[in-house]
């Protein structure tokens, strides 16, 4: 029996040694590290366009309580479409759901676990007359025909390209009803574990074009921090796209694929990016960054090795259960001019009406307000 004991102490005492070299390895050698550092410039102070109001405490809400995360929006008179949160894409006319595609025939949806199965549909647009495209966040890139139900898998997630498999795709913009261009914001962490992306500050996004006739899919930008948001620039000649860990939106030139800065130092995390009326850009905001209060993104920086701790040892699932708890309240929409100046905002500092705007699309007079997470979409009157 005494033998046995000192056995059992001896091998515990070597395993215990060991795992303590292994975490003293892994947290002592940068290189083994996945968390990066990073400095992003000084949080600029919420003043002139985009002094604090409350605006966005006066908007109406459409399905409230009645779907979840409609991210992206295409409005068209009465109509809207959109994908939410349990993998469908519905067509919404007059205030009520009329048409609804999913493109897996997975009968549980709707929750962490699943995603994956029934897919994750965010960005969208109108190709043709028929057709809009939608940008799955796991299965790739849809054609989907609302009147006959139909879709086409046009691109998929799980064919790599250059050596890497898209983890998570995220929106999409039209050229012509032949190209387009979409983004995936990291070939390393899927939509789930977005908080990854974030904490890590790793930069394997891309930004792809698309031939839809010939089925060539090309890169057009690397490396980039979590990119989200694509839009065609109003000259047409140039796609700006959103960098959310940088807090920031480039632009791109088709026609020599040179990256420009448009729009650096925002006062928040750009989404998605959408044109408003004339030249103007509205940018949806996932989170808010000023001189006037504390920014974890901003804190985080020069602590890689804090930050790794935290992903290794708390869970993705309990993120996002409790990440409301250290994020801001305090929702925010800019408006962009041509030339990436910001000309105006929207707020709603307590985030009692409306928080975390993925994407503002203009109709007329109205502002409709996409959500990765609100179980509404939300509708705002404006003076134009």
């Amino acid at each position: 029996m005494c033998l046995r004991i000192s056995q059992l102490f001896f091998y515990g005492t070597i395993g215990l040694l060991l795992s303590w070299l292994a975490l003293f390895y892994r947290y002592s050698v940068p290189s083994t590290r996945t968390t990066q550092q990073y400095e992003l410039p000084h949080r600029p102070v919420l003043d002139g366009p985009t002094a604090v109001n409350e605006k966005l405490q006066g908007v109406a809400y459409i399905l409230k309580d009645k779907i979840e995360g409609p991210e992206s929006l295409v409005v068209e008179g009465d109509s809207i479409y959109t994908g939410l949160y349990d993998g469908r894409v519905v067509h919404i006319k007059d205030g009520k759901i009329v048409t609804e595609v999913r493109f897996t025939k997975q009968a549980k949806c709707g929750s962490f676990e699943t995603e994956p199965l029934c897919g994750r549909p965010l960005g969208i647009r109108r190709l043709n007359e028929k057709e809009f495209l939608v940008a799955d966040a796991y299965l790739g890139i849809f054609a989907v025909d609302f009147k006959s139900g139909n879709f086409r898998h046009i691109v998929k997630s799980n064919v790599p390209i250059d050596g890497r498999y898209m983890r998570f795709v995220n929106d999409v913009e039209v050229l012509n009803e032949d190209e387009f261009v979409f983004t995936d914001s990291s070939s390393r962490w899927d939509r789930r574990h977005v908080l990854h992306i974030i904490i890590e500050h790793e930069a394997t996004g891309r930004i792809f074009k698309h031939k839809i006739s010939t089925g060539k899919t090309t890169v057009l930008v690397d490396n980039l921090f979590l990119p989200n948001g694509v839009q065609l620039h109003p000259d047409r000649r140039s796609i700006l796209f959103a960098e959310c860990n940088m807090a920031r939106i480039g632009r791109l030139n088709l026609e020599t694929n040179e990256v420009t800065p448009f729009a650096l130092n925002l006062p928040g995390l750009p989404d998605n990016i959408r044109q408003g009326a004339g030249d103007t850009l509205w940018v949806g905001m996932a989170g808010v960054r000023h001189a006037g209060a504390p920014s974890v993104i901003d804190a985080a920086g020069p602590y890689p090795l804090l930050r790794q701790i935290f992903l290794d040892f708390v869970p993705e699932y309990w993120w996002i259960k409790h990440v409301h708890l250290i994020r801001p309240r305090h929702a925010m929409v800019i408006q962009l001019n041509a030339d990436g100046e910001i000309i105006q905002s929207l707020h709603d500092t307590k985030g009692t009406h409306i928080q975390d705007v993925s994407q503002v699309s203009q109709s007329g007079d109205y502002l409709f307000f996409g959500s990765f997470h609100n179980r509404y979409i939300a509708k705002l009157y404006i003076e134009r």
